[in-house]
Formats: C-alpha cells, structure tokens, sequence
C-alpha cells in the first residue's frame, strides 16, 4: 500500500468524497461564524462602541468565542473579522 502522500505529494492529506465533505462541512462552518461574528461587531457599534481594543473588551466580557474557540479577544482579532 502506498503512504497517503504518494499521490497528492502532501502529507497527510488524503483525496475523495470524505475528504472533500470534510472540507466543505468546515469552510460553511468557518463562514457561519465568521457572519455570526461580523454581526455582533455591527450590534456593537450600534451600541456607540466603536474602537477595535473596546470591542475586544465587551466581546470577552460577553464571553464571545474568538473565530478559534479562545476567550481572549484583542484588537487585532477584531480587526480581522471585521474585514
């Protein structure tokens, strides 16, 4: 039997139907929360809280999941799911 890498040239990555559900299932994943995310922020900002380190405050305070699964939110983080 050949490695799984013999015919992608990646390792560990592996081709057919599971793999590209697996794939699909995570990217409508990724993107519902990313749109989750985005809309929060937007409540926010109705909220008169605009700057992104005050955002970060409220949304740990809510005790929002960040786009990977911690609580800490920082200034960065909401600038790039704000975008």
């Amino acid at each position: 039997m050949a490695p799984c890498w013999a015919a992608t040239g990646a390792i560990g990555q592996r081709e057919g139907p599971s793999a590209a559900a697996a794939a699909q299932a995570r990217r409508l994943a990724a993107e519902r929360a990313a749109h989750r995310l985005a809309l929060e922020i937007e409540r926010l900002r109705a909220e008169g809280i605009i700057g992104q380190a005050a955002i970060a405050r409220t949304l740990m305070e809510r005790r929002v999941p960040t786009p990977r699964g911690g609580t800490e939110w920082t200034h960065t983080t909401v600038a790039q799911v704000a975008i």
